[in-house]
């Protein structure tokens, strides 16, 4: 059997990523450069980012080792619920820092960890892992602040969509005759998988028919790969972008790949921590873009919020990750009111998770529409139960559909 030795420096994505590949349970993505491409320099030029999804539960004690004093591993089965949770918590609490991976490429095409380059549509590469350390590693570069540009008044009517992604979280606001899109997020995830997508398997894909020949303004939460992964998988998606709004907390690799960093094309600019709401004329509506300012920034909470505004005053929420008990103690006072407004639609942040239970916004209507974004997950099972019993006590009806073989639109407004 040939092999193909690899080192690669990775950042952390997630710690129960749905797996595209394999053959299911937990998975670590990680999402990194050849070692060789790690270096600030690289990174302003562009560099190639791969996606690597790594089968967890091998890997569970060795790092458990690492963390807890033998007498407490003795008594504590590897796999353990306890000891899954307190690995992933330690990953999750580090996973701005540096990963090295070494590793073997398996040429024989099979195995549990498996990793591509991200913006491709190549088949995978499975490998075997020799070691995983902590390290340090280049700060990564950030980008130009992003400044709005002047817009001409117009008289087009707006709406706002989200779409059937799985795991994932997806929406447009968009008018029937303009030509500029505004696409929040554009993630994806089980049961819509790469394989699925780039073998052309879906039922339909409504937001392709959306986009395909428009000008799409990218507006991107946070930094999570279900939020993004439709730019990697398609060419077409990524040749109608004009611009990407990010937040300035945002350091992943991916958005430094080279397929992004072309010179003339949709700049990368990112929204400061502290900047005020920023209001972008849509008809008689608006968009507006909240960065959020949390006392204990994570991954999910540190990013961008938005609220889209159609001429009716009808509205919509989509917070990305940050629940509503995050937005009321945020130090920004114009992102604490948000949970106490009424809303035509909402976006259920986090996937309909156990936290998004709690401060519920009512709804302007009763029947207003509140969309899980959650696929099939084995373990997250998203949305939970309760989340939904508490959108449905705040006046919303709650829409759910967990197996979508397709990319569906649905009109919140």
């Amino acid at each position: 059997m040939d092999l193909e030795h690899r080192v690669l420096m990775c950042k952390l994505d997630s710690t129960n990523a749905p797996p595209d590949y394999g053959d299911g349970g937990r998975y670590w993505r990680f999402i990194g450069v050849n070692e060789s491409e790690c270096a600030t320099n690289a990174f302003s030029q562009g560099v190639t980012a791969y996606t690597l999804d790594l089968r967890s539960e091998h890997f569970y004690p060795i790092i458990a080792q690492d963390l807890f004093p033998p007498n407490q591993l003795t008594r504590v089965p590897y796999h353990h619920r306890w000891l899954i949770n307190r690995v992933d918590q330690f990953l999750a609490s580090i996973s701005s820092a540096w990963f090295r991976l070494e590793l073997s490429i398996n040429s024989s095409q099979s195995g549990p960890n498996y990793m591509y380059p991200t913006f491709s549509e190549a088949s995978p590469n499975y490998f075997q892992l020799h070691t995983l350390a902590n390290v340090g590693g280049p700060e990564i570069p950030t980008f130009q602040e992003y400044v709005p540009r002047i817009q001409k008044p117009t008289s087009d009517e707006y709406s706002f969509s989200t779409f059937e992604v799985g795991q994932g979280m997806c929406s447009v606001v968009y008018s029937d005759s303009a030509a500029d899109v505004y696409l929040i997020d554009a993630g994806a995830g089980t049961p819509i998988t790469r394989g699925m997508y780039l073998g052309k398997a879906l039922s339909k894909n409504d937001l392709l028919s959306i986009v395909k020949t428009r000008n799409v303004h990218f507006i991107l939460s946070h930094g999570d790969s279900d939020h993004w992964r439709l730019l990697s998988w398609d060419p077409v998606l990524r040749s109608r972008i004009v611009e990407y709004i990010v937040p300035d907390s945002l350091d992943s690799v991916a958005f430094h790949d080279k397929v992004l960093k072309v010179p003339g094309k949709a700049p990368i600019h990112k929204v400061l921590k502290g900047t005020p709401p920023i209001s972008l004329p849509l008809g008689k509506g608006q968009l507006v873009i909240y960065r959020t300012t949390p006392s204990a920034p994570t991954s999910n909470n540190d990013g961008l919020v938005v609220v889209f505004e159609n001429g009716l005053r009808e509205k919509v929420l989509a917070s990305g990750d940050c629940v509503y008990t995050e937005l009321a103690k945020d130090h920004a006072l114009a992102i604490q009111k948000l949970p106490t407004d009424k809303y035509h639609g909402i976006v259920v942040p986090h996937h309909g998770d156990h936290a998004s239970k709690h401060k519920v916004p009512p709804a302007a209507l009763h029947g207003s529409l509140a969309f899980f974004s959650a696929g099939d997950h084995s373990s997250y099972k998203h949305p939970t139960p309760a989340s939904e019993l508490a959108h449905q006590h705040a006046g919303f009806k709650t829409l759910v559909n967990k197996k979508p073989t397709g990319i569906g639109e649905v009109k919140l407004i």
